[in-house]
């Protein structure tokens, strides 16, 4: 790679612009000196914990969580990959207040998101201004808010910030350039390591798409082939989180999260937008009203105008959001009670809505302008989609007492009870088991335990001696190790834990520890991620024009 090719003002341009608005982008959720945490953002904070703790002590982390959850041990580790949310984890390391190191980390998902967005907008047009058009319709969505402040779903929100990375790779493997099989495997891959269910959806979204292809005979056996090595690559760098989930969901009888199909509210989500609100309310999850606006503009040239590539982004975006609308039957219960039914929340399919609202939008303006699209045209449509998020987060963010599960933590006390204190209930319980319905289920406090991140010991009274059952799943799959008052006992995987206790005090303390398969798993994702993302940004920078995208 030849340095001297590099337009270094560009590129400070670039850093700048993305830092400014990085950071405009996280303030919001931290006025006041405290972080507003929901249900999904307490479940991030002790998992989170976990992971931090672990590393900490130089460990890979269990298959099964010991902080939080009421003491009750649940499989999020296995169930919800964690590989990608170091992005948040990583600044504990270099920050010890816990407020700013959440904030570092919110920069940071915000950053990457805008720079996975600029490569994608690179590969639609050679105006420079076009490109970041792309990327703040992208960052700035109100469901991209919606996502990291009003939901804390910090894995949606990962999925969101790699998945353009999978349309790099789509754009250039149709372009006939072999770089796309690193891009489109990569990006699957941190999207499998970041949310499972994005991934599906994310995988049944590509599929639609590869049919489209091939009924317009577009594809080819070399097209083909390529997608198989994407494949290949992303379960390459996706191999520990695909062996942590697999082992425990195979082997166990598991209560899956809830069916649902939560559609969104056409006469309430045009209020919400209308108030600028991104509430954490599952009827009125919208892309904001000006990306709503741009969506419905965007239909005057699509049925007036020839066939265009743009249009068919268009479609693609204007489609998707017409699914998540309740126009359609979604409350039907063979729908709900279908595999759809694990969607919960129809307001998901937005993050695609958004990423081909950005790409016909840039795709759009630069056949009908080109270069003549200006930095000021940029100005006057980012500066009030800024102005817009930052405002929804900050009303979203002051408002409190708004549902039952909200905390406010801004010290390091805070956050620590909030991880290994606050929740209530959780998912992947094992199903009951009624072969030992006779025997009591043993209630203890959360404040009765001392968690670690590999190991948790309860300290229980019993009345008389007696076999008890605790809330806590014994999943097989997982090695466990459980000792009452110090002896080591014989436990039966695939159900409830079931102890006897003697008499008066007595101490339980369960530990488990990943499996030597997970540790060279885990070795193999990281590497794997590290040279893929390496190579692919290698390969971005060396052939790119940056000298030749546009004037500023």
């Amino acid at each position: 790679m030849n340095l001297r090719n590099i337009n270094y003002k560009k590129l400070l341009i670039i850093c700048i612009l993305f830092t400014t608005v990085g950071i405009l982008s996280v303030l919001p959720a931290f006025y006041g000196g405290y972080l507003k945490v929901t249900f999904d953002g307490n479940v991030h904070l002790s998992r989170f914990e976990s992971i931090y703790k672990a590393i900490s002590a130089m460990k890979v982390p269990s298959s099964v969580n010991f902080i939080g959850f009421n003491g009750m041990v649940a499989a999020y580790n296995s169930f919800y990959p964690w590989l990608t949310g170091l992005l948040f984890i990583m600044p504990r390391f270099i920050i010890n207040n816990q407020l700013h190191a959440w904030m570092a980390g919110f920069f940071v998902v915000n950053f990457l998101t805008m720079v996975n967005m600029f490569i994608l907008s690179k590969k639609l047009t050679n105006n420079f201004s076009l490109q970041l058009l792309g990327t703040f319709i992208y960052q700035l969505s109100a469901y991209h808010f919606t996502l990291l402040y009003s939901r804390m779903a910090l894995g949606e929100a990962l999925a969101y910030t790699f998945l353009p990375l999978v349309f790099t790779g789509l754009l250039n493997i149709w372009a006939d350039n072999n770089i796309g099989i690193l891009f489109l495997g990569i990006g699957m891959g941190l999207i499998i390591n970041s949310h499972i269910l994005s991934a599906l959806i994310t995988t049944i979204i590509l599929a639609v798409i590869f049919m489209f292809r091939c009924v317009l005979k577009m594809c080819s056996l070399k097209e083909i082939r390529r997608y198989i090595y994407s494949a290949l690559i992303s379960i390459i760098t996706s191999s520990y989180t695909l062996l942590s989930f697999f082992s425990v969901y195979v082997n166990n009888k598991v209560e899956t999260p809830f069916h649902l199909l939560q559609a969104i509210v056409a006469s309430d989500v045009w209020i919400a937008m209308l108030n600028n609100s991104i509430k954490d309310t599952s009827s009125i999850f919208n892309i904001g009203l000006i990306e709503t606006l741009l969506l419905v503009i965007l239909a005057v040239p699509a049925f007036i105008s020839k066939y265009s590539k743009w249009k068919l982004w268009w479609m693609g975006s204007i489609g998707i959001g017409i699914l998540t609308l309740n126009w359609l039957p979604w409350n039907s219960q063979y729908l709900v009670d279908s595999p759809i039914g694990s969607i919960q929340f129809l307001g998901r399919l937005l993050t695609y809505v958004v990423l081909f609202l950005a790409i016909s939008v840039v795709m759009f303006l630069d056949k009908i302008y080109g270069q003549k699209f200006s930095m000021s045209n940029l100005i006057v449509l980012v500066v009030p989609l800024l102005a817009m998020g930052m405002c929804a987060t900050y009303n979203y963010h002051i408002t409190k007492k708004d549902d039952p599960i909200r905390f406010y933590p801004h010290t390091n006390h805070d956050f620590n009870e909030v991880a290994y204190h606050k929740f209530s209930v959780f998912d992947y319980q094992l199903k009951n088991n009624s072969g030992h319905s006779r025997i009591p289920i043993k209630e203890y406090s959360v404040y009765d335990t001392k968690q670690k991140y590999n190991q948790i010991s309860i300290k229980i009274t019993s009345s008389k001696a007696r076999k008890y059952k605790f809330n806590i799943p014994i999943y097989i799959g997982v090695k466990y190790t459980v000792k009452v008052n110090g002896v080591e006992r014989n436990i039966v995987p695939g159900r409830m834990l079931i102890a006897h206790l003697r008499e008066g005090k007595n101490t339980i303390t369960i530990t488990s520890n990943p499996t030597k398969l997970q540790s060279i798993a885990l070795i193999i994702s990281i590497i794997s991620i590290i040279l893929g993302t390496s190579y692919s940004f290698y390969s971005e920078v060396r052939k790119s024009n940056v000298k030749n995208i546009g004037a500023i």
